[in-house]
């Protein structure tokens, strides 16, 4: 167990160099926005109640918008273009000195002032979790969680990815939080997926509880339970997380409360957070085999964690909203429960495993959707990037494909195949990809607790990959009827270095009708598997080499996928078609006479020609389209190798190689 301070009553300006140099001009920028008494009487006014200072201290981004805004403005170093720009004050060793100012500042606001039903008065203490862990002590902007209840959000805002809550798979939890885990969120504790121990070792679940109150909480009567669930959209409070669900076949619990837990949360200062932990024995992923799909390995559907903190032992257990089956609202509306909904996907090799029916090595999670409620309803699956995406995306670097169980493929086929930027790849194999942003399959109707899986694959692009190193991606899930957000997933993919590889399937061809040609597909020196495409997209064969025979032009799509790690490279070869062919050459070698058998139905004009290369050409001897054979007399040829060549519609089509002996 730890501590650590959010805030404090503490008024930054003592002890503080107010001419400490700063990189933008050389001295401190907070003193060329006004001067240190602007400072001195914003600590003291902080205690003023009213609308504009609330706006000044808490939210408001302009130049002329008051404390909050002028720390950005004056620690805004130069954006896109060379343009000074208030979102990039974060370079500026003095903002967040003075930002932290303004934070306790307004924390000092919101602990003396009274601005009901949106900002009422903080009285006592108030323990807490984040939903969401972003927060920069910015009320207003609806992503951010700083403890209010309800969680005022727009719609479909993912509330399942709490970093407040996260697992370790051994206990080092509280000590990495210095660490730089993760390129986009350096400092802080690193979620891993849980990983199962035959020998019964524990991974480490850690929860942060923080009091965003004016005075230090009691030292007893709160209690944090922590509980776990299989991954799943469609998450219901209570039955998914008190044993009440088991696997069909095994019986396994599909989720509970970790043994280990409840605890009592001890007293936290004002503006304080304490983290607390819990050993979890994970359970076998085997014994989920018959609830996943049945091809997959299901150590691959990971699991969801909820906290909840009780400051009652009766209902409604101190909720500021009682609980209901719904557990997006639950969370919504009360600070005391924190979800995470995250799977890792570390796509170090080995990470692939083979999907049989479309000969694809996949490299993500499964998921599973369904209906929480009691009565048959309607859903919409959705896949999206994140709303906050600043990075490269995912999908500008990747393939997005996504497989589905029989269930829910049946689902989406009896409402009609509805769907936005998806395109099926395959039906045998129940198999989609997504073509844009966002994604969704729309109208699966669900009866009351029936459920299904889905697996969220990503296959890097060879060809396209940056130095980026993490991605995010989520799946959510949706009502129908009324866009109402039920629950989600969320994808964090970890790229490490590696060797690229390109795709090469060789020269174009020209062939003749009912010829049968190669296609041979460069070895790109790791294990992998070669796949081949028709135009319309349809596996034909796999393997390095195969033979095709096609009727008419035809360009074929080359898929090499490394088996380690499912990185996917693709190339295409176009094989022509001519029904124009030279079928003989009698005899051959020739010294008289010899007849040559041709095929020329169909053009409009057609002709010979020998050639000796780097020699004599000869006069073109025209064909009668609708014959098959001519005879040319050789006297007047000399010794040597002569190319043949036919010519239809003033088009070279085929050549075939002559030997002429003169006697």
């Amino acid at each position: 167990m730890t501590t650590g301070t959010d805030w404090t009553f503490l008024d930054p300006l003592q002890n503080q160099d107010l001419t400490a140099p700063n990189p933008n001009n050389g001295n401190n920028p907070f003193l060329s926005v006004t001067n240190q008494n602007f400072w001195t009487n914003l600590w003291s006014g902080s205690t003023t109640c009213n609308f504009t200072t609330r706006i000044g201290l808490s939210n408001a981004m302009g130049p002329a918008s008051g404390p909050h805004g002028a720390v950005h403005v004056a620690a805004s170093l130069n954006g896109p273009n060379g343009i000074p720009d208030f979102h990039h004050a974060t370079g500026s060793t003095w903002f967040y000195i003075w930002h932290a100012f303004v934070d306790d500042a307004w924390n000092k606001w919101e602990c003396t002032c009274n601005f009901p039903p949106n900002w009422p008065q903080i009285v006592g203490p108030d323990v807490c979790m984040r939903d969401r862990d972003s927060d920069l002590g910015i009320p207003m902007i609806n992503s951010l969680d700083v403890g209010y209840e309800p969680f005022n959000v727009t719609a479909n805002t993912p509330l399942w990815v709490s970093e407040d809550i996260w697992v370790r798979n051994v206990d080092d939890g509280i000590y990495n939080s210095g660490i730089n885990f993760s390129t986009t969120n350096p400092g802080m504790q690193e979620h891993q997926d849980p990983e199962y121990n035959i020998a019964g070792i524990p991974n480490w679940v850690y929860v942060r509880v923080r009091n965003r109150g004016c005075t230090a909480s009691a030292a007893t009567g709160n209690e944090l339970k922590v509980y776990w669930a299989k991954a799943t959209t469609a998450l219901s409070w209570d039955d998914h997380w008190d044993n009440t669900l088991t696997c069909s076949g095994s019986g396994a619990s599909m989720g509970n409360i970790i043994p280990s837990s409840p605890l009592t949360i001890p007293s936290i200062p004002p503006g304080g957070h304490i983290i607390m932990k819990f050993p979890w024995v994970v359970p076998d992923p085997q014994q989920y085999t018959n609830c996943a799909l049945s091809w997959n390995n299901a150590e691959f559907w990971h699991f969801c964690l909820l906290a909840r903190i009780e400051t009652s032992p009766v209902a409604p257990f101190g909720m500021a909203t009682a609980e209901t089956t719904i557990l997006y609202d639950n969370v919504k509306n009360n600070n005391n429960i924190v979800w995470r909904n995250l799977s890792v996907v570390d796509l170090a090799p080995g990470i692939a495993q083979e999907e049989p029916c479309s000969n694809k090595m996949l490299a993500g999670a499964i998921v599973g959707v369904g209906n929480p409620g009691t009565t048959t309803e309607n859903f919409d699956i959705n896949f999206q990037l994140p709303e906050s995406n600043n990075e490269v995306p995912v999908t500008d670097e990747a393939e997005v494909n996504i497989f589905l169980d029989p269930l829910t493929w049946t689902k989406w086929a009896n409402g009609g195949f509805q769907s936005q930027n998806v395109v099926i790849k395959s039906v045998p194999c129940r198999y989609i990809t997504v073509t844009g942003n966002p994604a969704r399959i729309n109208n699966l109707q669900f009866d009351a607790y029936e459920r299904g899986t889905i697996y969220v694959s990503f296959n890097m692009l060879s060809a396209e990959v940056t130095p980026t190193r993490e991605f995010y991606y989520d799946v959510v899930q949706t009502r129908t009827s009324d866009g109402a957000t039920i629950g989600g997933e969320q994808y964090r993919i970890v790229k490490h270095d590696r060797v690229r590889f390109f795709a090469d399937a060789g020269n174009d061809q020209i062939i003749t009708l009912n010829e049968t040609t190669t296609l041979t597909a460069v070895d790109i020196g790791e294990d992998a598997i070669y796949n081949w495409y028709n135009s319309a997209g349809t596996l034909i064969g796999s393997g390095q080499t195969i033979q095709v025979s096609p009727q008419t032009t035809t360009e074929y799509k080359l898929e090499v996928i490394a088996r380690s790690d499912g990185y996917t490279a693709y190339d295409y070869i176009t094989i022509t078609v001519t029904p124009y062919e030279i079928i003989s050459l009698v005899p051959n070698p020739a010294s008289d006479n010899v007849n040559i058998g041709y095929n020329a139905s169909g053009a409009s004009s057609a002709y010979l020609q020998l050639m000796m290369p780097y020699g004599y050409t000869s006069p073109p001897y025209v064909l009668n389209t609708e014959l098959n054979e001519i005879a040319i007399n050789l006297s007047e040829y000399t010794s040597g190798l002569y190319f043949v060549i036919l010519v239809c519609d003033e088009q070279q089509v085929d050549v075939k190689l002559l030997s002429v002996e003169v006697e």
